[in-house]
C-alpha cells in the first residue's frame, strides 16, 4: 500500500536542534523550512510500494589515524579553524596501493603522510616526506601535473595553496614558482582545454588577509567561529598547465574574476549534455556557481538560469560538499550538496540541462536538518545497482550539550554522528544507526575507494580533534566492479565517462579525482551489480570525444579500461 511521501520523510527525521546562533538563523526559521519541505513532499507524490531493505549493520573499522587534524591552541576561533580537515588518497610511492595524506594546521599538527605497507595497514612516514610543517592546510587534491607518471599533490590553505612534485618514491618537493594566493578550500585537477595535461581549479573561501585575527561572538557574547560573510568574498581560480607543471592564471579570460563568493566544494561533470566538462561550485552563504564550457573553449557562469544557484525556496545555503550522481537513471548527472544544520542538504535532479531542487520528494529533506554536513561520497554501498550517500557531519557552532567531554570548549559540543542514505525505490532512506558510523566526531572530508586494490570498497572518515578512521561496509553476496579508465601508459584519464550495462540495466559514473569536500580520491569508478551473473558491457567516453567498449567477465572485480584497446 502506498504511503504519502510526507509520512516517509517524518519517519526519517531526528530531533531538530533547539539552539542556533544569530549567524545561522532561528528555530522559527528552521521550523518554517521544515514545514515547507514536508508540504512540498506531500504534494509531489507517494513513496514506493515496497522500498528495498536498508540493512547497514556490519560496518567494520579497519584503522584509526591520529588525531590526524588538530586545531591550534591559541585561544582564537578563526574562520579557517571551522573548515580544516582535508585529505588526499593516492598512490604516493608507486607501489600500486593507496596511501593517505591528511592536511595539517601547523607545527603542532603538521600535514601527515601515511603509507600503506601491507593490505590496509598504514604507517606514518611524514618525517622526510618533504611537506611544509608550518602550513595551515584546509584541503587537498592529487594528480600528475608534470607528466612523469608520479602523482603530485596540491594542498589548499589559509594563506594560499602549495603544490608539491613527487619524485616517484613518496618524497615531495615544493614547486617554488606556483602561485594561488589567499584562503583556499577545495580544488580539482581538470583538463578543461583537452590538451592532455592537468589544469587546476581552486575554490577560494574568504579574504582573511585583511583582518586575520577578527573575532566573532554569539548572542551570549562567547567567541564563535566566524562565518564567511565576516570577511570579503573571493573569486575562484582557473590555472592552465603548460605540461611541465607550470601554471598560468587564466581566471579573467573565463570571467571568474567577476564573480566573488565563498567556495567550499567543487565537482566536474557534463551538466549540459554537450559532452564538454563543466564545473559546479558549492558556495557557503552565496549563490552557487555553474561554470559551463562553451564550444569556444571558455567557461560561462549559468547556475541561476539552470536552477542550481539557490534552493527550491529561492534561498542561498551554506554549501559545503558536493557530489555528482545519477539518481534517476537517465544517464545524466544530478547534484547533491551538504549544508548547515536547519537548512537540509539539497538534491538537484537534472532534466534537459536544467535542474530542480527535489530534496523533499526523494526523502532527503528533514532527515539531514539536525546536522551540519561537510564531506559526502556517492557509492553503491549495498551493491544493489543504485548509488547511496554517506555524509560526514560536524557542527560549526556550539551545541546545546557537551558531546565529547574530553575535548576543549567549544569543540566538545560540536561533534555529530554521520549519515548513510540508501537509495530505496524512487527516493532515499536514512539507514538505521550503525555502531561504527554512529560514532560522533567533527567530520570534514570523506573519501571512498578500493584502498588495497582487492576489489572491495573502503571509506576514510576525516575527523578534527578526534581520530580519523578507515572503515568498510558489510560484505554481501552481491557483485561489485571497480573500473579504471587509463591512457596507453596506464595513467588515469580524469573525467572519462564510464557506462556499465548488465542485462537491461545501465549505470553511469564519471571518473573524477575531487568531489565531496576538501579531498581527493584515486580516479576510478565503482559499480554495484547485485546478484546478476551476466558479463558487464562497458562503454568509455573519453574527454577527447573518442569511445571504447569492453566486455568484463562476471568473476572480475577490478578492470582496467585502456584507451584505444576496446572494441
Amino acid at each position: 500500500m502506498k504511503r504519502p511521501r510526507f509520512l516517509a520523510v517524518i519517519g526519517h527525521s531526528k530531533p531538530v536542534q533547539t539552539k542556533q546562533s544569530a549567524r545561522f538563523g532561528s528555530v522559527t526559521i528552521a521550523f518554517m523550512r521544515s514545514s515547507m519541505i514536508l508540504f512540498l513532499g506531500f504534494l509531489t507524490g507517494c513513496a514506493p510500494d515496497e522500498p528495498s531493505s536498508v540493512d547497514s549493520k556490519g560496518w567494520r573499522k579497519i584503522q584509526k589515524f591520529g588525531p590526524a587534524v588538530s586545531i591550534p591552541r591559541d585561544g582564537a576561533l578563526r574562520l579557517e579553524y571551522g573548515v580544516a580537515g582535508g585529505a588526499a588518497v593516492f598512490d604516493a610511492d608507486g607501489d600500486g596501493d593507496l596511501d593517505i595524506l591528511f592536511t595539517g594546521t601547523g607545527p603542532e599538527s603538521p600535514t601527515r603522510l601515511w603509507r600503506q605497507t601491507n593490505s590496509l595497514e598504514f604507517v606514518d612516514v611524514t618525517e622526510g616526506a618533504g611537506f611544509d610543517t608550518t602550513f595551515f592546510g584546509i584541503g587537498a587534491t592529487a594528480g600528475d601535473v608534470d607528466g612523469d607518471g608520479d602523482i603530485d599533490v596540491l594542498i589548499t590553505g589559509r594563506l594560499g595553496s602549495q603544490l608539491y612534485r613527487n619524485n616517484g618514491v613518496g618524497i615531495f618537493e615544493q614547486f617554488t614558482n606556483f602561485l594561488a594566493p589567499k584562503c583556499s578550500s577545495s580544488a580539482t585537477f581538470v583538463d578543461y582545454d583537452v590538451d592532455g595535461d592537468l589544469d587546476l581549479f581552486v575554490c577560494r573561501y574568504a579574504d582573511i588577509s585583511l583582518n586575520p585575527d577578527k573575532e566573532c561572538r554569539d548572542p551570549a557574547g562567547r567567541l564563535e567561529l566566524c562565518g564567511p560573510t565576516a570577511h570579503p568574498p573571493l573569486h575562484d581560480l582557473l590555472l592552465k598547465n603548460d605540461g611541465a607543471g607550470n601554471f598560468t592564471d587564466v581566471s579573467s579570460q573565463h570571467g571568474l574574476d567577476r564573480v566573488a563568493a565563498a567556495g567550499l566544494g567543487v565537482v566536474v561533470d557534463d551538466f549540459t549534455g554537450d559532452e564538454l566538462l563543466d564545473l559546479y561550485v558549492a558556495n557557503d552563504g552565496y549563490e552557487n556557481h555553474l561554470w559551463v564550457m562553451g564550444k569556444d573553449g571558455l567557461f560561462r557562469e549559468q547556475a541561476a538560469q539552470r536552477g542550481l544557484a539557490l534552493n527550491l525556496m529561492g534561498e542561498t545555503e551554506a554549501g559545503m560538499g558536493v557530489v555528482s550522481l545519477d539518481v534517476d537513471g537517465d544517464m545524466a548527472p544530478d547534484l547533491y550538496c551538504t549544508h548547515l544544520a536547519a537548512e537540509s542538504n539539497t538534491l538537484y535532479i537534472g532534466k534537459n540541462s536544467a535542474f530542480l531542487d527535489s530534496t523533499a520528494p526523494l526523502g532527503l529533506g528533514v532527515a539531514s536538518m539536525p546536522r551540519t554536513g561537510f564531506g559526502v561520497v556517492a557509492r553503491d554501498f549495498n551493491r544493489d545497482g543504485h548509488e547511496d550517500l554517506l555524509v560526514g557531519n560536524g557542527r560549526v557552532t556550539r551545541g546545546a550539550t557537551v558531546v565529547l567531554p574530553e575535548l576543549e570548549e567549544p569543540w566538545n559540543g560540536m561533534a555529530e554522528s554521520n549519515d548513510l542514505y540508501f537509495r530505496s525505490g524512487r527516493g532515499f532512506e536514512l539507514a538505521p544507526m550503525d555502531p561504527v558510523l554512529s560514532e560522533v566526531g567533527l567530520t570534514r572530508a570523506v573519501v571512498a575507494g578500493d584502498f588495497d586494490r582487492q576489489g572491495q570498497l573502503e571509506v576514510l572518515i576525516v575527523n578534527v580533534e578526534t581520530p580519523s578512521i578507515l572503515v568498510t561496509p558489510p560484505k554481501t553476496t552481491a557483485r561489485e566492479l571497480f573500473v579504471e579508465a587509463v591512457d596507453q601508459s596506464g595513467n588515469p584519464v580524469l573525467h572519462a565517462l564510464v557506462l556499465c550495462q548488465t542485462g537491461d540495466k545501465i549505470q553511469r559514473r564519471r571518473q573524477g579525482v575531487s568531489d565531496g569536500y576538501a579531498s581527493a580520491q584515486h580516479p576510478e569508478v565503482h559499480f554495484g551489480l547485485g546478484e546478476s551473473q551476466a558479463a558487464a558491457e562497458l562503454t568509455v567516453r573519453w574527454p577527447d570525444g573518442s569511445r571504447d567498449t569492453f566486455r568484463v567477465n562476471p568473476e572480475t572485480t577490478r578492470f582496467q579500461a585502456k584507451k584505444g584497446s576496446g572494441r
